[in-house]
Order: C-alpha cells, then structure tokens, then sequence
C-alpha cells in the first residue's frame, strides 16, 4: 500500500514545479521555510504534508504562493502520470494541439469520461480550475479506479450549496461526505463552497493531503486481463483487479485506426459542406468513406464600399474600408485613392486671369477679357502708332482677336499678325512687301507650339508661301526676329493694364 502512494507522489512531482531530492528522512514544518505559510495559517499543515511527502514545493526558496491557481491541464496531467503515462488515446477536444506536455493527458481522460470539456469540443487547458470542477474530476478518477463513490452528504447545509452547478453536484457531495472538500470561509465568517472560485495551490495541496490518506482509494492492481482487442473502429478493454479488496477497473484501450490505402477525395470541402474521402484500409480489408472537414472561407479582401466577404458562401467580415478621398481640384472631382471613385464634380479655375486655387493661368479668362476691352473701343486698340511703324491689337472679321505690329522702312514693308486665342499652336502672318523683290508672305498654322518658343528660336516655320520671290529663308529668320519684338511690347502692354505677362497666353518659354 505504501509502494502505491509513493507511486502516486511521484507522479504529482513530474508536474507541479518542483525539485525532488528523494525521500524526506525527518519531517520539516513548512512555516521554517516559506515566508508566506504562517503557523496559524489553515492550510500550514497540507502545506507540510505536500512539502515533506515531495508532492510540492516552493515557487522560489522561500515563498509558496498558496493562493497562485491551478490549471485543469496541470490537474488532469497529475491522474495520468499516476496511471503510467498512457497514450494512444484520441483527441477529441479542438483547442488541444498536438505535441505539447499535456496532450496525451487530457486525451486519456478525455477518453475514459473522467473530463469531458467546458462546452462542446473545448477542454481549455490553461484555464484556472474551480472548485466543483476539481471535486467533479478527482471524483469521475475515482469512478474510474472502480472505488466505491456511493458516499454522499447534501451541499444544502452550506449556504451557497444551491449555486452548485447540476453536473457537478454528485462530485461536490461524494467529496464533502469523505472530507475532501470542507469548505471554506465567507467574508462574514460564514463557511461556504465557493463553487466558482478558483482552486488555489493551496487548496489543492489539501485535497491532496486528504485524498492521498484515504485507504479507499488506494489499490495494488493486478497486471490486467484482457477482455476484448481493439479492432479498427471499436475500442478494447483490460481489467484490473486490486488484490487487496478485488475491485475491478476498466481500462479502455484506444481503437487501432484504419491503416489508409488508395485514398481518393470523391468531394471536395468548402465553407458550406464538408468533403468525402474513399480510401481502403489494409487491416480490416474493407473500404471506407470519411468526411473531411468544412474548408475555410476564401475571402476576397475589403474594398471601399464592400466588407471582407467569402467568394464561396458570401459571408461578409468586418466593416468596407470606406472610400478615401482626395480633394477635388480645378481639373478633377474628389477622387477616392484606393478604388478611383469619383464624386461632385471638378471645382473648375476661378474666372480671373489667374486661377485663385491652383494658379493657373486662366487662358480663356484673359482673352475673354481683351475682348471686351477691344470691342469697348470700337474693335481696336492702338496702343503705339508713328511714322515708322504702327501696333495694334483688334478684332478680326471672323471674330478673332490679332495683334499687329506694322514697320516701315525705307525700301520695304514688314508686317507681323499673331492670331490670341486659347489654343498652344501659334499662328501667325508675317509679310515683307519689298521694292525689289515684291512680296513675301509667310503664314504660319500648326508648326509650332507657343510653349515651344523661345528668346533662342532663329527661325519661324511656315505651312504656306504666297508670291514667293526672293530669299524665303531670311524671312524665316527676319519673322523670328520680328515676333519676339511684338511679344517683347505686348509683354509690357499686358503687365501694364491686367497685371499678367505673354506666359498667361501660352508663351512658358519665352522671356522677354
């Protein structure tokens, strides 16, 4: 019997932290050693009973936190260790992982009742355990050693015995009639379950202490009898018979598995339905059909007006993004970032020369301007005249406002018209009505961009020649020459009465 319980302490010392260094030869009281444990402290002496006995130590050298929790994991791995460390157990609980230092334990339990989870498929590993949680499993492990849990006191005489959850009354009741579990006190003094409360290392270490000196639950167990194997789909079992009071434990031994050959998915899963898998098992030499779980969602990613959302089964997550707009301009409405939805419509350039908002010049504004002066005198403009030459800015009659600058010199005639409108290509009409050679006129129409031209420009192209007699190419050149004159003075005509330069009429590039 003595073998047993040391088999047992053992066990327990794999899983709490602490350090074993073999069997105590004299007992030590706890108070000598922890700080926190005082002598008049209730749980001094299963604080004694775990230390002496190797069950438990300190959390450091000199301190047992007695009201630290416990979790369930650490709890049900402790009934596993003192069962031998069984595996081959299946999982049936989705929030325990594979491969970590409680797997196979809460499997094993899993498998023989003595846990069945916090809600359907969830264990929760590492949350604290309560109070009618612990009685609820040492009592289920009892049940599963075959020991007589027939022993019941009511939870009524304990003001709080009615909070007692339904599931867990039976094991609150066994564990009150065998004093395992004597309650503990209210702040009014009152004793109380406190079935909700965590369970504390201290607690824990009493429940120890009690279930451990209680003869009844401890056996010398045979080496087992088999009563069935296990098969691919069933379950074996061994019996256990203890050769002090011959009771009986059950032991299920876990279904060996199909040994999967020829598999082939007959349906594939989506987030709607799960799929199908054939496959034939080598073992039992039959085939079989199995499902395989629902697939996750494929979600198409959120955009400014739609949330994240499933392409399968349309399912939606989140909130749409929301559009991110830009500010509308002169040119262009507010704009989203993200998507190039638009909204309202563009601001548009402030009617004056230069636009207020984006500075711009408002090409159209001016020459709309120059318009309305031109036609308030009359269609003309003089603005220079005398013996030598004449400059004059008027309406066409196609309604087209010219600038012309007119020379006169002592064998010829040079005549220079640009055409002001809001278009980049510069026209224009360049004439020479020479004694000697007659006349040359050049007209000039899509060749060339105003903002092309500049102070460097030597030449002007022509697009067509009328009484081409003499040097045409010098009246490229006198053209060039004569054009920049005429921007040079309308330059300052402008600046002078509307406070902008040839720039705002398209001329970037030149500078006067």
């Amino acid at each position: 019997m003595k073998k047993r319980i040391l088999g047992f302490v053992l066990a327990l010392v794999m899983v709490f932290p602490v350090i074993i260094n073999g069997a105590l030869v004299s007992a030590v009281s706890s108070v000598e050693v922890f700080k926190d444990v005082k002598a008049d402290s209730w749980f001094k002496a299963s604080v004694d009973y775990v230390y002496n006995n190797g069950l438990m130590n300190g959390t450091s050298a000199t301190r047992f936190e007695p009201d630290t929790k416990m979790s369930r994991a650490m709890l049900v791995t402790v009934l596993w260790r003192y069962e031998g460390s069984p595996s081959g157990y299946a999982n049936n609980f989705k929030d325990i992982p594979s491969g970590t230092w409680y797997t196979d334990a809460v499997s094993w339990a899993g498998e023989n009742g003595i846990v069945t989870g916090v809600a359907v498929g969830k264990f929760d590993p590492d949350g604290d355990i309560t109070r009618e949680q612990l009685t609820t499993i040492m009592y289920r492990y009892t049940q599963y050693m075959g020991c007589d849990v027939s022993a019941s006191s009511s939870v009524s005489k304990f003001p709080d015995g009615s909070s007692v959850s339904s599931w867990a009354k039976k094991g609150m009741e066994w564990a009150i009639a065998e004093g395992i579990i004597t309650g503990t006190k209210d702040i009014r003094g009152k004793t109380i379950l406190a079935p909700f409360d965590n369970a504390t290392r201290a607690e824990v270490a009493t429940v120890l202490m009690r279930y451990c000196s209680n003869d009844l639950y401890i056996h010398s167990w045979d080496e087992g009898r088999k009563v069935s194997d296990p098969t691919c789909t069933e379950k074996g079992e061994i019996v256990y018979t203890c050769t002090d009071c011959y009771v009986e434990k059950h032991v299920a031994i876990s279904a060996l598995g199909h040994i999967k050959t020829q598999s082939s998915v007959t349906s594939q899963p989506t987030c709607i339905s799960e799929g199908t898998r054939t496959f034939y098992c080598t073992r039992c030499n039959e085939w079989w059909t199995e499902p395989i779980p629902k697939a996750d969602h494929t979600w198409k990613a959120a955009t400014c007006t739609a949330p994240k959302t499933c392409s399968v089964c349309g399912k939606t997550s989140g909130s749409a993004l929301g559009h991110n707009w830009k500010n509308a301009t002169c040119t262009t409405p507010q704009t989203c970032t993200r998507c190039g939805a638009t909204s309202g419509n563009a601001l548009g350039h402030t009617d004056t020369p230069t636009c207020t908002r984006c500075g711009r010049n408002n090409r159209a504004a001016i020459i709309s301007a120059l318009m309305n002066d031109v036609e308030k005198n009359g269609g003309e403009i003089v603005f220079y005249s005398n013996d030598n030459g004449d400059e004059t800015l008027w309406i066409s009659t196609n309604y087209e406002l010219v600038y012309e600058h007119l020379s006169y010199f002592s064998d010829f005639i040079g005549r220079i018209q640009i055409k002001i409108d809001d278009k980049d290509t510069i026209w224009y009409y360049y004439a020479i009505e020479d004694a000697k050679y007659g006349k040359i006129a050049l007209v000039g129409d899509n060749n060339m961009k105003r903002s092309a031209f500049t102070k460097n420009t030597e030449y002007l192209n022509y697009s067509s020649v009328s009484n081409n007699f003499g040097d045409t190419e010098v009246a490229r050149g006198t053209s060039a020459t004569a054009l920049k004159t005429t921007l040079k003075r309308l330059d300052s005509y402008l600046k002078y009465y509307y406070g902008f330069s040839v720039h705002a009429l398209g001329y970037t590039n030149f500078n006067p």
